[in-house]
């Protein structure tokens, strides 16, 4: 079970479509046997969190890891595991729905224009919505 924080950021109500939230569920139901380092949140992000999106939009979700990217090819590995979750996921649902998922590290997000693309940051910042999960720690 997952809940969803029930206001924007920007203070609209905000409510995801059953299909959206099963894949969410289904996505985070796998998360939770994939080796992680610490997960500080889990933000959706994107036109699904500002709800402007299409009906075959992609589902963002950050997953934000405490610490920093050690640099040892962990973010690769994670990202690998990751897409094979959403495509384990698209193939359960009876209408596909893409799960894009992304590794974020929390010192990233403390200075995000010292990032790559510190605009990308900025707007998951903005849009990013809260996700619970009781099934990821």
């Amino acid at each position: 079970m997952i809940e969803i924080a029930s206001k924007h950021a920007a203070g609209a109500d905000y409510r995801l479509v059953p299909d959206a939230r099963k894949a969410i569920e289904l996505f985070m139901a796998r998360l939770a046997d994939v080796a992680l380092p610490e997960i500080s949140r889990i933000l959706l992000y994107g036109s699904r969190a500002r709800g402007d999106n299409q009906v075959d939009s992609d589902i963002d979700i950050a997953l934000v890891l405490a610490g920093s990217d050690p640099g040892d090819g962990t973010q690769f590995n994670l990202l690998m595991s990751l897409a094979n979750i959403s495509s384990r996921v698209m193939l359960e649902m009876d209408r596909p729905m893409n799960v894009a998922a992304i590794i974020v590290w929390e010192n990233e997000f403390l200075e995000p224009d010292k990032q790559h693309n510190p605009h990308f940051y900025r707007n998951v910042l903005a849009d990013g919505i809260e996700i619970q999960s009781s099934g990821v720690a």
